[in-house]
């Protein structure tokens, strides 16, 4: 895959709203090193979207929640007091006259103080308690936020550690850039290895070699005086390998072989997918 038809499959977009796989973040970044357009690709995305962000974005009414508050405050409480009237009737039937029950003057006076502390009371009580509750919702969202922030900035700090790692070795004057061709195995696969004798580190990139069969993974070795050496094991999905130590003198070619899962002491020859000479 060139880098058009990487860019054109949406991943770029992905990786920018945060919504790729770490193995899927890895590969950006790795490839985003080596490929300048990736990269113009890439900031050129971030600067889109932070600049719609800041376009919708809208700010609440500066008094808005005092004026609420103020509302709450002001509501009238309506109190309703009711006349009992009892009607008595006398042995035939008939209405002998209605006696309406007068509540004394401090009864009076008692239901009118109570029951406007009472309202007065559960609107405290309820407006205590709903601002509790925002309280305690607001302290979860921003601790849910710190928590995905922290975990945000550590992956970036991670990632922009490595990149730099990355791009530190490219960039050396030292270091080679070795082409994996692909063998009768495999024609079409493709690999290349970054390496430098000064700083005994290299990366692989893997990314044209095809998925290996269930219970097989592939194996970078580094042909030395005409002796094979065991790099280690690596992942089809992580297209761009972490930096690893290399202390060989002699090195004339890398090769990769697919073995059983694991690994294997010695390359299986009829198995060789690429090979490269220095």
């Amino acid at each position: 895959m060139d880098s058009k038809e990487y860019i054109a499959s949406g991943i770029i977009e992905r990786y920018v709203l945060g919504s790729v796989s770490d193995q899927e973040r890895r590969e950006v970044d790795c490839m985003s090193l080596i490929y300048p357009e990736l990269m113009e690709e890439l900031l050129s995305i971030q600067f889109t979207i932070e600049s719609y962000v800041e376009s919708i974005a809208v700010q609440p009414p500066s008094g808005l929640k005092v004026a609420i508050f103020e509302a709450i405050k002001n509501v009238e409480q309506e109190s309703i007091v009711q006349k009992d009237s009892v009607r008595a009737e006398s042995s035939t039937g008939s209405t002998a006259k209605i006696v309406e029950m007068k509540p004394k003057p401090f009864l009076k006076w008692a239901a009118a103080a109570i029951i406007p502390i009472i309202g007065l009371g559960v609107m405290y009580f309820g407006e205590r308690n709903s601002r509790m509750d925002l309280t305690n919702q607001l302290a979860e969202v921003e601790a849910k936020i710190e928590a995905n922030f922290t975990d945000s900035l550590s992956n970036l700090q991670n990632s922009l550690n490595q990149n730099k790692e990355y791009q530190a070795l490219i960039l050396d004057e030292s270091t080679k850039e070795v082409l994996l061709a692909g063998t009768e195995v495999s024609p079409e696969s493709q690999a290349r290895v970054f390496w430098s004798s000064e700083r005994e580190e290299f990366c692989l990139i893997s990314d044209k070699l095809p998925n290996p069969i269930s219970g097989k993974q592939y194996q970078l070795w580094a042909i030395a005086d005409g002796v094979p050496v065991d790099l280690g094991v690596f992942n089809k999905s992580e297209t761009c390998s972490n930096l690893q130590k290399i202390d060989l003198e002699n090195i004339q070619a890398f090769a990769v072989t697919l073995e059983k899962e694991g690994g294997s002491p010695t390359p299986t020859m009829e198995q060789m997918y690429v090979v490269g000479a220095i």
